[in-house]
């Protein structure tokens, strides 16, 4: 028996030290082809980086701080991370906006796809898919269109004020419909319930776990050990790979009722008279060639749901600074 475990310990230890020569290795090998100077930056410990040193709730806490110490462009480390911290508006301006085509694709998270959050068209890369789901979407929100949202947001504006006042202590779920109200409206032509909406419902318990995890502070955990995904659910650190179903199935279900609520309402003939997003879309869908439709259908799927994800994000950015959450 001692000589088994005796074993089981060589084996775990060896496996430790391979990773850390294989993490030291590339570092080194990286460094030797790349003598390109840095951006100033905090100092880094051997392997594991600044990442001690980051509040991965709060990371941009931690990033203004360091933004004061060494300017607003900054490298960081963490683990095997590498980043470039902009924290100036004129800096971003002119290498996200000004040379876009350089610096403006989407990095990989490793919590996307695991965790349902590959709906949201907004961290795929250059292509044609992000292509299609931006043109879908910038139909309908362009700046143009705004005007024709004026009458929707005035009605939604005075009935906030009454849930406020009658229900004072519900109040996160009364911006949460006031938020999703427009877009709900103009997605799907969903006409959301004043209090206690069930479709908001659902973007909250979809949203409210799912939209911490798509940081790179928190993706870093599972980009450097992946097999966490795969472990047996009686096994030690499963709780990932259980967190990580329970959330894509939360997902789907926020991105699948309203655009089966459009569908039923199609079918029956209850909507041909109105006009939305989807259903737009789903007519002109009806015209395309039968191969491309199940990526026509999918785009469009993922920018009606980056449009509720993004809706609901002004409550919860806001909700950060107000005491919301």
């Amino acid at each position: 028996m001692a000589l088994a475990v005796d074993r089981h310990l060589a084996i775990l230890a060896g496996i430790s030290l391979s990773f850390v020569a294989v993490k030291a290795l590339k570092r080194f090998i990286k460094k030797r082809q790349n003598n390109a100077p840095l951006s100033p930056g905090p100092v880094s410990l051997p392997l594991l980086g600044s990442v001690l040193s980051i509040d991965a709730y709060e990371p941009w806490l931690t990033y203004t701080e360091w933004g004061a110490a060494y300017g607003d462009l900054l490298f960081v480390r963490s683990l095997d991370e590498e980043m470039v911290v902009v924290n100036s508006q004129h800096i971003a301006e002119a290498l996200l906006d000004k040379r876009s085509r350089i610096y403006s694709d989407r990095p990989y998270l490793a919590t996307l796809v695991p965790y349902g959050l590959s709906i949201n068209f907004s961290f795929i890369a250059y292509g044609d898919e992000w292509r299609l789901c931006r043109r879908l979407f910038h139909q309908t929100f362009r700046p143009e269109s705004a005007a024709k949202f004026r009458p929707m947001q005035i009605k939604r504006a005075r009935e906030i004020i009454v849930n406020l006042v009658d229900d004072p202590e519900n109040y996160y779920n009364h911006f949460a419909t006031f938020s999703l109200s427009v877009v709900m409206s103009a997605v799907y032509d969903y006409d959301i319930s004043a209090r206690d909406d069930p479709m908001v419902q659902t973007v909250i318990k979809a949203l409210v776990p799912g939209l911490t995890l798509i940081t790179p502070e928190r993706a870093l955990l599972l980009k450097t050990f992946p097999f966490l995904l795969k472990v047996p659910d009686w096994c030690w650190g499963s709780s990932i790979k259980r967190s990580a179903r329970g959330s894509t199935e939360r997902i789907n279900q926020m991105a699948d009722m309203p655009f089966r609520y459009v569908q039923q309402h199609m079918a029956d003939g209850s909507l041909l008279a109105r006009s939305s997003m989807v259903a737009e879309n789903l007519r002109r869908m009806e015209r395309q060639d039968e191969a491309f439709k199940p990526v026509f259908e999918n785009g469009l799927k993922k920018a009606a749901t980056t449009a509720i994800i993004a809706s609901y994000e002004t409550v919860t950015v806001g909700g950060s600074f107000m005491g919301l959450e």
